[in-house]
């Protein structure tokens, strides 16, 4: 593995880190969210405790976006499942994450995966851009959770929180700041 295959590798680490951080502190300030301000939102005409906090937020661009399927990331599974598939002697759970990998055009963890084991594949420079589309579809999806309303209510700078409390105003149709 070339030094900038391996930085790529460590900076999709790092960004898979920060998301789960990031998503981790928006559920703690939506929790905080409806603690503090659950019972004046009752009187919106769009409250729903069972579905509250979606809050201007679209669970798609959460979502790793599933397109066509790279010739390489096919061949990649294709590999891997000849080890990994449970009527070849492989484990089931295993087996379905690389499913989902491959679902989610995840060339990373597919690699990853085929390294643990013991896969062959190969593995070349035209792997970078692979590589540096998921860490550019990371950083969009780490953009667009840093602007949850939400969390930039709780997180942000004066500006956000103004922007934001006007924001969740204007969504629950009531006033819920003085």
């Amino acid at each position: 593995m070339t030094f900038k295959l391996k930085k790529l590798y460590h900076q999709y680490e790092y960004l898979k880190l920060e998301i789960d951080e990031i998503e981790n502190n928006i559920e703690l300030c939506k929790d905080k969210w409806i603690d503090e301000y659950g019972d004046k939102l009752k009187d919106s005409p769009i409250f729903e405790p069972e579905n509250e906090v979606a809050i201007q937020e679209d669970d798609e661009q959460q979502q790793s976006s599933k397109g066509k399927k790279s010739d390489k990331l096919k061949k990649l599974f294709k590999q891997l499942s000849k080890h990994l598939h449970p009527d070849k002697g492989g484990d089931a759970e295993e087996f379905k994450e690389a499913q989902r990998y491959y679902e989610d055009n995840n060339y990373f963890e597919l690699s990853k995966m085929a390294t643990k084991n013991g896969v062959e594949y190969d593995e070349s420079e035209a792997d970078i851009s692979h590589y540096e589309e998921t860490i550019k579809k990371m950083n969009k999806q780490l953009e667009d959770l840093r602007f949850n309303t939400i969390y930039c209510f709780y997180s942000g700078s004066d500006q956000h929180k103004q922007i934001a409390a006007q924001q969740l105003e204007k969504y629950y149709q009531i006033k819920l700041f003085e």
